[in-house]
């Protein structure tokens, strides 16, 4: 009986989550063509693409402990509070690590203004931010891939694309620092942090990245010590090989033993 009442209760909060997803997707029907064509005008790729790599390229690269990047003013205002704005309602959220709640970037259900929003982040990040990002950490990669696989040739002649793991959406619901256990892929290089609070908070519009997955445990720490300090929501992603250049990496190292 009680395993009965513990499904039941379940079903029942995943039925009233839908209720909550419909009326919002509801209200969505109304200017719905007015709001996309606003986003039109405001998410211009080139320029936000331009702002956010010369952010990247005047911040400091930190390499004591673990390497890392603070970025400043990552997007235009206009942009950042538009993304801001149209973060998707708490409903369309699931359960993540303890109390935090999660949702996959670009959202496959959301308002539609939302959606296209993300979506135009998630191809931001992907064609323009992980590169620069990747240019920025040339060096400590390099160090730390010929430190971890000295059997491989040196990391700029790998030549493999790379890709971005675990796009996601975090909320904080609590002060607990502790990240959950697989957050990222071992295969990422890379992890980001976007922080999207109130303008008011010093955080806003800031990023943090650092060297993680299999290439530096360290980060751990860092990445813990990030998310206990935010509470508003947090976009996160991993940087690291395409599914074709993990294959030919994982190649490259059986062929060397």
């Amino acid at each position: 009986m009680r395993d009965e009442l513990t499904r039941l209760r379940s079903e029942l909060a995943r039925l009233e989550q839908h209720s909550r997803q419909l009326a919002v997707l509801a209200e969505d029907q109304q200017h719905v063509h007015e709001r996309v064509a606003h986003l039109e005008r405001i998410l211009d790729f080139d320029r936000v693409a331009a702002h956010a790599e010369a952010a990247i390229a005047r911040a400091a690269l930190v390499e004591s402990s673990v390497a890392h990047l603070r970025v400043a003013n990552l997007l235009p205002r206009d942009v950042y509070d538009l993304l801001r704005d149209l973060i998707p309602d708490a409903a369309f959220f699931e359960s993540g690590g303890g109390s935090d709640l999660e949702l996959r970037v670009p959202p496959r259900i959301a308002r539609v203004d939302s959606i296209v929003a993300w979506t135009f982040m998630t191809e931001l990040v992907l064609r323009r931010l992980a590169p620069a990002l990747v240019r920025r950490f040339a060096d400590p990669l390099a160090r730390l891939a010929a430190e971890r696989f000295r059997s491989l040739p040196p990391m700029d002649t790998w030549d493999v694309e790379v890709t971005l793991s675990e796009g996601r959406l975090v909320r904080r619901c609590s002060d607990d620092a502790a990240v959950a256990d697989g957050a990222w892929s071992e295969w990422d290089w890379l992890t980001t942090m976007v922080w999207f609070e109130d303008a008011e908070n010093e955080r806003a519009n800031s990023t943090v990245t650092w060297v993680t997955g299999s290439f530096s445990a360290r980060g751990e720490s860092l990445a813990g010590a990030a998310a206990g300090r935010s509470h508003g929501v947090v976009y996160e992603f991993g940087i690291g090989p395409t599914r074709e250049g993990r294959r030919r990496l994982s190649k490259m190292l059986s062929y060397t033993g």
